[in-house]
């Protein structure tokens, strides 16, 4: 008797529980593409390459890896993004000079924006 009661109501607790956590979760997936503009880097591109993240159960996001040329030192770049249907490569391609636009976080640069620069 105790069992046909208690069951249920976990059942349904649970049930609400996992709507929640969804929706938060679909909340920051949809708010990844969102970069703080706080710095600027600018460099020629040397590799470019992608790898495929899981955010959380179906949603999923691309981060773009860019190693950019400036001075004599490579720094390692990141783009975040979210992956749908209509997703297509973007970023720039290897050998093209670049202005980023995008934050630090550690020794990893965001960013989300990019401008093209002609090599003179």
């Amino acid at each position: 008797m105790v069992t046909a009661v208690v069951i249920p109501i976990l059942i349904i607790y649970f049930y609400i529980l996992a709507k929640k956590n969804r929706k938060r979760y679909k909340e920051k997936w949809l708010s990844v593409t969102e970069v703080k503009e706080e710095s600027v880097i600018v460099g020629e591109v040397t590799d470019v390459y992608y790898e495929k993240k899981r955010f959380y159960y179906d949603f999923h996001i691309m981060i773009t890896h860019l190693n950019i040329y400036k001075d004599g030192k490579i720094t390692r770049v990141e783009r975040r993004e979210r992956l749908t249907k209509e997703w297509t490569k973007s970023p720039p391609n290897a050998g093209e000079l670049v202005k980023l636009i995008g934050y630090w976080e550690g020794k990893t640069f965001i960013f989300n924006e990019y401008k093209r620069i002609d090599k003179q």
